[in-house]
C-alpha cells in the first residue's frame, strides 16, 4: 500500500521541523491518482476521489494552486494556528507512521486557504 492509502481523517499533521500543523480533515485523490479501488485507509475504508468533480471546496484558492490540487490530490488540514484550513498537495506528504502525517515542508511554507 502506498503512503496516501494510509492517510485518514483525524490524523495529526506535523511539518518537516516537527511542529504540529493540525489534523487531517479531508483526503482527496486527484485526477492523476491511481484508481480509488487501490487506495484504502488503515481502517479499511476507501479514500474519496475527485474523478472530475471537486468534492472539497477549494474555490477560494488561486487558480494555479487549485488546479494543481485537483490534478494531484490533496489533504485538507484543520489548522491549529489559523482560522482557515490548509490545503497541501499529496506530494507534500513525506511519510505516514501510525496516526501521524509528516509533511516535507515547514509550517510557514504551507499555504492557507
Amino acid at each position: 500500500m502506498n503512503v496516501f492509502g494510509k492517510i485518514r481523517t483525524g490524523m495529526q499533521v506535523f511539518d518537516r521541523s516537527g511542529e504540529k500543523v493540525g489534523v487531517v480533515k479531508v483526503v482527496e485523490l486527484g485526477r492523476n491518482s491511481m484508481p480509488v479501488s487501490q487506495l484504502v485507509t488503515h481502517g479499511g475504508t476507501k479514500v474519496s476521489g475527485l474523478r472530475g468533480a471537486v468534492a472539497t471546496p477549494v474555490t477560494d484558492l488561486p487558480m494555479a494552486r487549485r488546479n494543481r490540487l485537483i490534478s494531484d490530490g490533496f489533504i485538507r488540514i484543520d489548522c491549529d494556528r489559523a482560522s482557515t484550513d490548509l490545503f497541501e498537495p499529496l506530494g507534500a506528504v513525506d511519510r505516514v507512521a501510525g496516526s501521524i502525517v509528516r509533511l516535507s515542508v515547514k509550517h510557514h511554507q504551507a499555504i492557507n486557504a
